[in-house]
């Protein structure tokens, strides 16, 4: 016969056979399973029966059904299914020579002697399912708990510390399996009390055996046991019984759990091994979401490392391109500062490569391993400036949504780079300078300050003074910024480094778009240098990268420059 087992809030509330072709389920008593609850519709969802295939169908309730966590209008149910009925949990379980279907185990059953079918009835005694229910529920308990856990380790230690109190095991140890090297390593080992065990002290002939074969294995008296009687550790820590089950999903073994214990009178049963047997598959299918995990955030961790390093390679003092005498003063310049913890403002016009040195200041300095976080000032907006910089509190305005978390903070040990600073509006430049001052923050909406540790980097190609003097910048903020000032020269300033910096565009653009242009003509160069480049550097940028899709032959040439010579 097939039954409903109904949960809510993981204690077993009833029992329901299924013995008509059709029923009805709903929160109204006249139904056929009332679920007495207001996250259940009056009439919610009909359960339908032909020649032993059942199937549940959704009456257009309010918070629908689903089956093993799809949400479903119509499905066909298999042993073991859950169907969630709003806060009931109802576990579908048909008969089983030998066992009852246990939930998110797939075919895994508690295999014991007791005939469910003949014990279970409508108004029948449950004292002889009693323990068998009970195993279901706390096995459903088990699965929801390690459902959300991620973290390899504390999903490691939670299991083993789940299995030593339902085993009231002695000790337990859970093991990695490697099935290349055929070796296991022990991930977890716990006593009873809490102390951490050693791994010699864990029967590896046992464990090994287990992961090998993939079968379990229950020793009831070690001492009688004809295959592993002899074993050295049982023998030498007067093991008494054992269970021992490998963890395993598709073919692939991912450990094992081993439990023993030296108790006479704490005797381990085939209804013991059953259970840890269905516990193993539900540890699989969390142990694989945490390993699966774990390799992303090595993966995550791995190419964040390259990147910095690529950045720290780009940003080199070494790696910036200029060896004009007024570049060089500017890298002294900013060579002195990286090392020093103070306030630097970059002045310059748009184009020059402002944001380059801010990141070689960075880089160079004590904060290296920190985040460096740009922002460009002119780029947002007055209605949004404030909640980016500074972060927003859940509901502090129309659209917070959520708690948000600002640039400043997401800089915090490392950099923020402030570009454009002269764009910033009154109320914006009051908050700013607390932060220099104060080294705290306010959240819109928050209600108190947070405190911050991170070096600002400005920049601006506005001329401040002025602002200044016509009210539109602070005079307090202005001297907090002019900390360390460093003018950034135009590139007509420094027309040595048009030779050096072509070439590196050109090697560059070789590379990123995959072309073998050979150089270039003395001509173009001559051509390039008498520019007067109002665009400065990003201006040759964008020239260089335009002539690489223009220019079909081996170097580019005058032809692939189509500029007005500086007048």
């Amino acid at each position: 016969m097939a039954k409903l087992v109904v949960f809510k809030d993981n204690a077993l509330v009833s029992i329901f056979p299924l013995e008509r072709e059709s029923l009805f389920i709903g929160r109204k008593s006249d139904n056929d399973l009332p679920l007495p609850h207001t996250s259940v519709s009056r009439q919610h969802a009909k359960v339908s029966g032909k020649d032993g295939h059942w199937q549940i169908t959704d009456l257009d309730s309010l918070n629908g059904i689903s089956v093993n966590g799809n949400k479903v209008t119509k499905s066909q149910l298999a042993d073991g299914d859950t169907v969630q009925v709003g806060d009931f949990a109802l576990i579908f379980h048909q008969e089983v020579r030998g066992g009852l279907a246990l939930p998110d185990a797939g075919k895994a059953f508690l295999k014991d002697d007791l005939n469910i079918t003949q014990a279970v009835a409508p108004k029948g005694d449950y004292a002889e399912v009693k323990d068998a229910y009970e195993a279901l529920r706390a096995l459903f308990v088990l699965s929801q708990k390690f459902a959300g856990l991620v973290e390899y380790r504390e999903l490691m230690e939670q299991m083993l510390e789940c299995l030593l109190e339902i085993f009231s095991a002695e000790r337990g140890f859970i093991l990695n399996y490697t099935s290349k090297s055929g070796k296991l390593e022990v991930a977890v080992a716990r006593g009873i009390s809490g102390k951490e065990l050693t791994a010699n002290t864990v029967s590896h002939t046992i464990a090994l055996a287990a992961a090998k074969d993939r079968k379990s294995i229950l020793i009831t008296d070690a001492e009688a046991d004809q295959e592993f009687r002899h074993v050295e550790s049982i023998k030498r820590k007067s093991i008494r019984s054992i269970l021992c089950a490998p963890i395993v999903k598709k073919q692939r073994t991912f450990g094992v759990v081993y439990l023993d214990s030296k108790l006479s009178h704490k005797v381990y049963r085939s209804r013991d091994l059953s259970f840890l047997e269905a516990f193993c598959v539900n540890a699989a299918d969390a142990i694989e979401r945490a390993g699966d995990r774990e390799k992303l955030v090595r993966e995550a961790t791995n190419l964040k490392a390259v990147q910095k390093a690529e950045d720290q390679r780009q940003h080199d003092f070494q790696a910036i391109v200029g060896q004009s005498a007024p570049m060089r003063a500017v890298l002294g310049q900013v060579r002195d500062v990286a090392v020093e913890d103070v306030t630097a403002i970059l002045l310059g016009e748009s184009g020059t490569g402002k944001e380059l040195l801010a990141k070689a200041i960075h880089y160079a300095s004590p904060r290296a391993e920190k985040s460096f976080v740009a922002v460009n000032c002119m780029a947002l907006s007055e209605d949004i400036i404030e909640s980016e910089l500074f972060g927003h509190e859940k509901g502090s305005f129309s659209g917070a949504m959520e708690k948000r978390v600002g640039r400043f903070e997401l800089a915090e040990g490392g950099t923020i780079f402030l570009d454009e600073i002269g764009e910033l509006s009154s109320r914006v430049q009051v908050k700013l300078l607390r932060v220099l001052q104060e080294r705290q923050i306010d959240r819109v909406g928050g209600s108190k300050p947070i405190d911050l540790d991170v070096r600002v980097v400005c920049a601006t190609n506005a001329n401040l003074e002025t602002l200044v003097r016509e009210g539109k910048f602070r005079q307090d903020l202005y001297y907090r910024i002019m900390v360390f000032p460093i003018r950034v020269p135009p590139l007509r300033e420094r027309k040595d480094d048009i030779p050096p910096l072509v070439r590196f565009l050109i090697e560059r653009c070789n590379q990123r778009m995959h072309r073998k242009h050979s150089g270039i003509e003395k001509a173009a160069l001559e051509r390039l240098s008498g520019y007067d480049w109002p665009g400065n550097v990003r201006e040759l940028v964008n020239v260089i990268e335009r002539a690489f899709v223009l220019e079909k032959g081996d170097k580019l040439t005058a032809a692939s420059f189509p500029l007005d010579p500086a007048p």
